[in-house]
């Protein structure tokens, strides 16, 4: 794979090949021996990998790394002053996911998905059986941190010997799963992605009646989203860092906010 796009963002080399390319390899993974391990960087995890050595050290270990979200596509187009690719920031993870998705759905490949959430789960089930039938899902759910369960969750991996296992948990769980236990997995690919739901687009909010009886559908909505304030706080964070590590001014809460970065 060409590395001619790619930039060292907070000590992480990130590199963003077209998305048909970035595809090809995946599935050169599943056709040819040996595993491999992709890594989907975002502002969450870029932080984490800054004050955990563990973490960086696993993350460079992968065999390519990513931009894995809006905020560190941003980076990669400042880093590299790719102005032409402003509008698009925040896609390649989803195109990505697409593109991979319909190719395998074309030669009838397994995956096999590795989540915290049952309403994500249940999400991408639905998704992969309307729009991707030929794909073979499975899955499981992570209901603790522990070696136990680390344990479990492989042996379930290697008993359907999928062609790629997606590791979708928080950076942090994630990092702490996927380095003890990679090696240990029956598949061609592995890849870290810290969500799908993003990029399904099956997630529908449905306001329960009670919600909508006492005219409280807007602070339901809000309960729903609260974890967007989250990553809002993470992603000015990771922000402020980029341009710190670059020797550029930082702007000040009050100041106009830079195009490149809006949320």
């Amino acid at each position: 794979m060409s590395e001619q796009n790619k930039v060292n963002i907070l000590g992480i080399d990130v590199i963003r090949p077209e998305v048909e390319e970035a595809v090809e390899t995946s599935l050169s993974y599943v056709s040819e021996p040996g595993r491999g391990m992709f890594y989907f960087l975002t502002a969450e995890s870029s932080l984490l990998c800054e004050t955990h050595e563990e973490a960086a050290e696993f993350v460079r270990s992968c065999d390519i790394v990513f931009p894995g979200d809006s905020h560190t596509e941003k980076a990669f187009n400042r880093l590299t002053e790719d102005s032409e690719a402003a509008e698009s920031a925040g896609h390649y993870a989803g195109d990505y996911m697409n593109r991979l998705f319909a190719a395998m759905n074309d030669h009838d490949l397994s995956i096999y998905t590795v989540m915290d959430s049952e309403e994500t789960l249940t999400s991408l089930q639905e998704y992969i059986l309307t729009e991707y039938p030929g794909i073979n899902l499975d899955g499981i759910l992570v209901e603790k941190d522990s070696d136990g369960e680390f344990s479990r969750v492989v042996n379930d991996i290697n008993a359907c010997l999928p062609d790629i296992v997606f590791i979708c948990l928080p950076p942090d769980l994630q990092i702490r799963f996927a380095g003890r236990y990679y090696g240990m997995m029956n598949t061609g690919l592995c890849v870290c992605i810290e969500s799908m739901q993003p990029w399904i687009h099956k997630e529908t909010i449905e306001i329960p009646g009670l919600f909508r009886a006492i005219g409280a559908s807007g602070f339901y909505l809000w309960l729903k989203k609260k974890g967007k304030f989250h990553h809002l706080i993470t992603g000015s964070m990771f922000r402020k860092r980029v341009l710190t590590e670059a020797g550029e001014t930082v702007r000040s809460e009050g100041d106009e906010e830079d195009p490149d970065y809006e949320k």
